[in-house]
Formats: structure tokens, sequence, C-alpha cells
């Protein structure tokens, strides 16, 4: 599982998006939950006072190991901002 940034150029670089996002385009400036090479979902980031807030919202029902996945990507992305990082899923 990965949290790629809105803009990033894995999803909004070419014209046809289908093989990402499964047909889908309308979400192609979000940032984006990808599995497996797929789209599966979009995140957004709240800061809030010494903590930063991971709210992600899956396309469909996030397997045990899809969700352990997602938190895996969610504590590197806390490390990479070198601040604690609270996930929720929607």
């Amino acid at each position: 599982m990965h949290l790629l940034p809105n803009y990033d150029e894995y999803w909004v670089a070419y014209k046809d998006r289908g093989p990402v996002a499964g047909g889908s385009g309308r979400d192609a400036f979000v940032p984006a939950l990808v599995l497996d090479g797929r789209i599966v979902g979009s995140w957004r980031r709240v800061r809030t006072r010494g903590t930063m807030v991971v709210e992600a919202t899956a396309r469909g029902r996030l397997t045990r190991a899809q969700a352990l996945a997602l938190a895996s990507s969610a504590e590197r992305y806390g490390r990479f901002l070198g601040a604690p990082v609270q996930l929720i899923v929607k």
C-alpha cells in the first residue's frame, strides 16, 4: 500500500488511467491509496496539534492484510514527517 500525493505522476501523467484506476479518472487530482499498482481509494491529511491525522477512504472493504499495509504506510509517512500519525479508515 502506498499513499500517493495529489498530482503524483503515477496517477496523472497518462491520458488513459484505466489500467491504474479501473476505468475511473474522476479522482485524478486527489491523494491516492495504491495497492498492487491499482488505485483502491483516497486519503487526506489533517494537521492537529502535535499529530498528523491520515483519513483514508477505501473504495471497498479492506482485508486485514490490506489494513495492516495501510497502517504501515501511514507509519512510514509519519516517520517522513517527523511527527506521530493517527490513521482513520472510513
